[in-house]
């Protein structure tokens, strides 16, 4: 029985610390959430993890780019909160709407749309 509860306690933390990119199945406003957590926390390779990219060449230009605005987030205190609401759903579509609000008390909103690539929801890149 020890053994049995030793290794639920292992395998539990290897789930918990696992990679934060989307995983199948997951709803897009979840994968939405959890991405744009990982931006608000300055998580920008974390974050990377939540785009499809041609090549590793992209992703780091993209890695460059998005720790450059990361920054500017921390100039508005950090996230405070952040919310998602599934807006539109076609079949390997989805839009995301979402409301950040900053420590400062300021706040926008903005849509994040996301594509299904085997069974997997990824934020579109603009």
């Amino acid at each position: 029985m020890k053994k049995l509860l030793s290794f639920v306690a292992v395998a539990t933390m290897f789930v918990a610390c696992g990679s934060d990119a989307p995983k199948a199945g997951e709803a897009p406003e979840v994968v939405a959430k959890k991405c744009l957590d990982e931006f608000a926390k300055g998580e920008v390779k974390k974050f990377a993890n939540c785009f499809r990219f041609e090549s590793e060449d992209e992703k780091k230009k993209f890695i460059e780019f998005t720790g450059e605005k990361a920054k500017s987030n921390e100039k508005m205190g950090g996230i405070k909160s952040l919310e998602t609401k599934l807006s539109v759903l076609f079949e390997d579509t989805a839009t995301v709407k979402v409301l950040a609000t900053f420590k400062n008390g300021k706040s926008f909103d903005d849509n994040v749309d996301l594509i299904k690539v085997n069974n997997t929801w990824y934020i579109m890149k603009k």
